[in-house]
């Protein structure tokens, strides 16, 4: 007749055994953890890099578009319309400021500029909006998360441009952050800052 050890184990060896499986799991937890981390981040930077680009890439095209005159009128006499590619922000039409702008072109071929041949953008808090007169009642969103946004406006010589005749070519600086994040993922918090200068080729 076999005779067992029926005995279990005693409270210090089970406490160890606690203690051992404890770290093991809490080493795998945090191993998951940065991983989850390092992911997010990464995949965050690729998207706020994209949307980024893209949106420069947008005001890079109609930047550079600004001014067109098919007829080479550009509102002189007798029909009394002077305009400027790119002007202030809508609807004073003044000089632009650091965070907004209107593109202007005369589409129709007229000589003179109207209000649907304007493309207007502006920094309204964390939202980049546009506004394009011909088809929009009201500025659009087309970028959020934006941290900054800088227009610097430049004349042929590169310098400061003093006034909306001078503008040759503007600079655009733009730090964006993704747009929907919880605000407990501090490692995913990135920041992508995007720059170029553009050269309006109408002028």
């Amino acid at each position: 007749m076999e005779i067992r050890d029926e005995r279990g184990f005693s409270l210090s060896e089970l406490l160890v055994s606690v203690a051992v499986i404890g770290l093991v799991m809490a080493g795998i937890a945090t191993l998951l953890s940065s991983g989850s981390q390092t992911y997010l981040a990464g995949a965050n930077q690729i998207e706020t890099q994209q949307a980024a680009r893209a949106t420069l890439q947008r005001m890079a095209q109609e930047i550079q578009a600004a001014g067109y005159d098919p007829q080479g009128l550009g509102g002189a006499a007798p029909l009394g319309c002077p305009w400027f590619p790119i002007v202030g922000p809508s609807p004073g039409f003044g000089a632009p400021t650091a965070t907004s702008l209107t593109v202007q072109s005369d589409n129709n071929g007229d000589g003179c500029i109207t209000a649907p041949e304007r493309i207007w953008y502006t920094l309204a808090g964390t939202t980049l909006q546009r506004q394009d007169f011909a088809v929009d009642v009201a500025p659009l969103t087309i970028l959020g998360g934006v941290q900054a946004l800088t227009f610097t406006y430049l004349d042929q010589d590169g310098n400061p441009a003093a006034a909306p005749a001078a503008i040759r070519s503007v600079d655009i600086q733009l730090t964006v952050q993704p747009e929907l994040l919880a605000a407990t993922w501090q490692t995913g918090r990135v920041a992508v800052t995007v720059r170029d200068r553009i050269r309006v080729r109408n002028r």
